[in-house]
This record gives C-alpha cells, structure tokens and sequence, in this order.
C-alpha cells in the first residue's frame, strides 16, 4: 500500500514540474509537450512512455497528432477518448496556423478612434442589456473581456465584488467600461454616471486607469471621455492624453 502511494506522489510531483516547466517559459522537448497534453486525457498513468510510443509509431511530434483516431489506438495506452482528443488539439492547430488572429471576437489593440466603429456593430442587435469590461496591457492591447448580464434584459448589474475580482485576477493597466441600452437613447443616465464613478474609483484605488465608459444604441456611441466626463483627481483628461497623463502605459 505505502508503495502505491510512493509512487502516486512520485507521478503528481512530476506533472507539476512539468506544469511548472510551461508556465516559466523553458523549453520541452517534443516528448514533454505530447506526454503533457495527455494529462488531461489519461489522469492517472504515466504519460512519458505513451509519449515516446506515439512518437516512435509516427516519426514526430506533428505527424502523431495528424494521425488518424483509428491509428492512433493502435498504440498501447491511446484509447478512443484520447485518440479524439488528440485529433481536436490537431483540427484547432491546423486552424490557428491558417487563419492566424484574422478573426477575433474584438480588436486586439484599444484605439479611441477605432473603437466606437467596432461597439456599433458589436452591440446594435443585441436585445439584451449588457456590461462588459474589456483589460488593457501597457500596450493598450486588449488581453481579455468580461460580460455580465442579468435575467433582466433591460437591466445589467455590476456589483463592486465582481469588478474587483476581475482587476485582482487580470491586473489590467487600463479597463474601458461598455454597456448598451437596447431600447432607446446612448445618453448616459443618472445610474450611469454613478457607476462610471465608482468604476473610476474602484480602478484608481487597484492602480489601474479607467480609460473610458462607452454606452451603445443603435443610434449611435456615447463616450463619457469624448464628451469631458470622465475625471481623474479632478482634472478631466481627454482621450487623447491618456497614454501621456498615465505613466502607466509607458515602457
């Protein structure tokens, strides 16, 4: 029994410096990343060995996960589940590698200019109301979006708790707020401007800017900087500026 053991913490300690391995940044070697792949896949054997196996069958790396499911169980310890979740991470690769980031869900980099094109199509058929936060880098690249919406479909609530999670989780430099009102004027509301207040000071406090809060209809975009409305320890600081009022999102 204390032998079974031994070797169960002896096999999770070696997936974690694995694991550890990718999340620095080293190097594996082609046998690592495929016996890491099948992690997931085969939770509770030893992975190395079916790694080599399948790179012995088929030559590479590239041509084991380009194998056919079928073949692919023909290797000792690859069963159909595995075998089809290796032929998914294949189909995705191919994907990437073909179309690259020429469809994305929004625009990979913020620009003041740019952006109200984008919102007015993003947001003009939706029927519900929503409120989403998109996270800048210093770049003012966009490295990742939060939407929150509410069973009420003309009502989407942001509680304090929750956009405080989302600075803590993803350290943004910049955020930009967008809501829609489905039905009616982009004209910010009472409710509205509290919120892009308290946004403001929730971010400033976590050492982040809120470089804007756009409300979309489908008659148009409504931005509280374009419009002077957003300040910052009591100056407003038109759009424009941001990157050189911020020393935040310098190099």
């Amino acid at each position: 029994m204390r032998e079974e053991k031994s070797k169960s913490e002896l096999h999770a300690g070696h997936r974690q410096r694995m694991y550890e391995k990718l999340e620095k940044g080293d190097l594996l070697a082609p046998h690592e990343l495929l016996e890491t792949m099948l992690f997931s896949f085969l939770p509770r054997v030893n992975t190395n060995e079916i790694a080599h196996r399948l790179i012995s069958a088929f030559g590479s790396l590239p041509k084991a996960l380009a194998a056919d499911p079928k073949r692919l169980m023909s290797v000792k310890g690859i069963g159909a589940e595995t075998a089809r979740g290796l032929n998914v991470i294949h189909r995705t690769l191919e994907l990437y590698l073909k179309e690259g980031e020429k469809e994305t869900a929004y625009p990979n980099v913020f620009s003041g200019d740019a952006f109200p094109l984008f919102l007015l199509n993003e947001y003009k058929d939706l029927n519900q109301e929503v409120f989403d936060f998109y996270c800048l880098d210093k770049q003012k690249r966009i490295i990742f979006r939060e939407r929150y919406a509410s069973q009420d479909c003309t009502k989407a609530k942001i509680k304090t708790w929750q956009f405080v999670d989302l600075l803590r989780t993803h350290s943004p430099v910049g955020v930009i707020a967008v809501h829609n009102h489905p039905s009616g004027s982009c004209l910010p509301s009472g409710s509205d401007d509290s919120t892009t207040e308290r946004l403001r000071a929730i971010c400033a406090l976590a050492g982040a800017v809120l470089c804007d809060h756009y409300i979309c209809a489908r008659e148009g975009v409504y931005s509280y900087y374009a419009s002077h409305r957003l300040v910052h320890d009591g100056r407003v600081r038109p759009l424009e500026h941001i990157e050189a009022e911020f020393p935040l999102f310098s190099e």
